[in-house]
């Protein structure tokens, strides 16, 4: 407390710039930018050049923000939505004290150096890895509500805003009142192809959706100042709409062709020979403002872990996975509710997602927003989870996909995992998810076939510090063994030295025991393997365990298996509406029709 209350009034000194100085401080930014974008003989200099006088006034003026990190949770958070103009962030962090130097900037967009889009690293000030325009908008909602007591700015682009997740983003913080939220929009009329193509009048729009907005000239520091002290006394989300000229001082200034490529080497010169007089006197004026905000930081504190929590009392017969997870998930959060965070796309009761508490989340029918909310709520420190059907993955999987990149805690809640959902029919029935989330690098994708590999599953997850993705069954199925600890492939049923070795994951597990059963009776020496997790596996142990026998893969997927089988039940074809049961019957997910198929091939296998 001593400390938060130290920090409170280092940040409220009075250390404020007038028009004139953030002018020059604008183009010291602009000069240093663009003289990095020239030097690495790529980025994006339209931006550099047009949004630097927005940038300048926040980092000058409003931003609290502390090159030393000093308290985890007292700095407000800035959001470089539009990632191409990383150079332009990578400059101000350079100008305000962060630990990017000189020589870090000439090796921009280069093996070890910079990277061309901003890629999450706190210690230099970068919160979030962004460039998929969207992205960064919709994390920063759920950053917004994840530290309500602190600032969230975001730089946007027109690109951004023809998002449709931002939209969706925009949608819910318009609806949660998220004044602590304040959006800067570049809003230069001006994309790749040319000129932007859409009529939308985006801040009426934005109204209404619950926002404020403001239209302010974005090349005038005075009018960026004013509008930005305005927003921050708002009771809402702000859109501030700073009208700016993409490539300003260039030959093509206003036009495309300044937006993704350097520019000419004579016209480059021009503009910086320019600016150079003002370089010095800007540059004084940052390392004024750097020095004021260098204070002997407190020592960095980052979110707590998980309390521990334990298996729930079940009877364990004849129960669908989306329910065990339920149990599981209310254990959790019941004693975790400062950190884990849960949520759904409009399907609480059908994900096995909802639990009765303050902080659950109706994200509404926002399957993309919602996933990069939970990235940003992730950023804020909570560790966040969400439910949807599997097939609605494909909605949200660039969210999915930047949760990997910047290895966030999340967890994506995947329930109705196959054909085996029945009536909704082939539209709702996921078949090509499963294995492609599996291709996702970083994603542990689990599917588990009982609760005590649910429990372990969400344990494995929580104890760690990495987005995971767990699979759940709408139907229910009949009781399958448990296990005591081990979720990374092992034999539940028979031995190793089995002939027949069945290797199935989630509700194909309880199908593979009915195919064990058959095979048993006939005399034929089976074993079955249970794979909760494809990416713990230990695959040379897991081949030895195969190796020498008729390995049988059963999974209701498109699945492309870890080994060379001998025998495969899956499907690649889309299904059809019909009862659950008969649906899974009909493409060849049924005990007698796998056995039978299983005593044919023997005759021919060589084991």
């Amino acid at each position: 407390y001593y400390n938060i209350i130290n920090r409170e009034k280092m940040f409220a000194k009075k250390l404020e710039f007038d028009r004139f100085d953030l002018k020059k401080m604008a183009n010291a930014l602009r000069l240093l930018a663009l003289d990095t974008v020239q030097n690495a003989g790529s980025g994006h200099p339209g931006i550099v050049l047009g949004f630097a006088d927005v940038i300048a006034v926040l980092f000058a003026n409003h931003l609290k923000f502390d090159p030393n990190l000093g308290n985890w949770a007292e700095r407000d958070r800035f959001i470089m939505s539009a990632g191409h103009g990383s150079a332009l962030l990578y400059a101000a962090l350079h100008l305000a004290g962060y630990p990017i130097t000189r020589e870090d900037l000439r090796k921009f967009r280069k093996i070890g150096g910079l990277p061309g889009h901003p890629e999450l690293d706190i210690k230099r000030g970068i919160e979030m890895t962004t460039g998929p325009l969207g992205q960064g908008f919709a994390s920063a909602v759920g950053i917004a509500m994840a530290r309500p007591q602190n600032k969230i700015y975001v730089a946007i682009s027109d690109g951004d805003l023809m998002e449709g997740v931002a939209l969706e983003a925009a949608s819910v913080a318009g609806l949660r009142k998220l004044k602590n939220l304040i959006v800067l929009w570049d809003d230069n009329g001006i994309c790749i192809d040319g000129h932007v193509p859409t009529i939308d009048d985006m801040p009426e729009k934005f109204r209404a959706m619950g926002w404020d907005t403001i239209e302010l000239d974005g090349m005038s520091p005075r009018e960026i100042n004013r509008a930005i002290k305005i927003a921050k006394k708002m009771d809402a989300p702000v859109l501030l709409a700073c009208k700016t000229i993409i490539g300003y001082g260039s030959r093509n200034q206003g036009t495309e062709l300044v937006h993704g490529s350097p520019l000419e080497y004579d016209d480059a010169m021009r503009i910086m020979s320019s600016l150079t007089h003002y370089f010095e006197q800007g540059a004084a004026l940052w390392k004024k403002l750097a020095n004021f905000k260098i204070n002997p930081g407190h020592k960095l504190t980052l979110p707590q872990s998980v309390n521990p929590f334990v298996m729930p009392d079940f009877a364990d017969i004849n129960y669908s996975t989306r329910e065990m997870f339920n149990m599981v998930i209310k254990n959790l959060v019941t004693r975790n509710q400062d950190l884990v965070i849960g949520g759904s796309a409009d399907l609480s009761k059908s994900t096995g997602s909802i639990v009765n508490y303050k902080k659950y989340i109706h994200y509404g029918v926002r399957e993309h927003a919602m996933g990069a909310i939970m990235n940003g709520l992730a950023l804020g420190g909570f560790m966040p989870y969400g439910g949807t059907f599997l097939v609605f993955s494909d909605y949200m999987r660039p969210a999915i996909r930047m949760a990997a990149i910047m290895n966030l805690p999340v967890l994506f809640v995947f329930s109705h995992d196959s054909i085996a959902l029945g009536e909704d029919g082939p539209t709702h029935q996921p078949i090509e998810q499963l294995p492609s989330l599996r291709m996702i690098p970083n994603l542990t994708v689990y599917r588990p076939c009982n609760m005590t590999e649910t429990f372990l599953c969400v344990k494995k997850h929580f104890d760690g510090n990495s987005p995971a993705a767990i699979i759940l069954s709408r139907q229910s199925f009949p009781e399958v063994p448990d296990n005591d600890t081990d979720i990374s492939g092992y034999i539940i049923a028979g031995d190793k030295d089995s002939k027949v070795k069945l290797v199935a994951t989630g509700s194909e597990v309880a199908l593979a025991m009915e195919v064990f059963e058959k095979l048993e009776s006939k005399g034929i020496k089976t074993a079955v393997i249970s794979l909760p997790s494809l990416e713990l596996i230990d695959y040379e142990g897991f081949t030895k365990i195969i190796e020498e026998s008729f390995a049988v893969w059963i999974e209701a997927s498109a699945q492309i298996p870890p080994f060379k089988e001998s025998m495969k039940v899956s499907i690649n074809s889309f299904g059809e509406s019909g009862k659950g049961s008969e649906v899974y019957k009909k493409y060849g997910f049924d005990a007698d029709d796998i056995a039978s198929k299983i005593i044919k091939n023997l005759k021919n296998a060589k084991v």
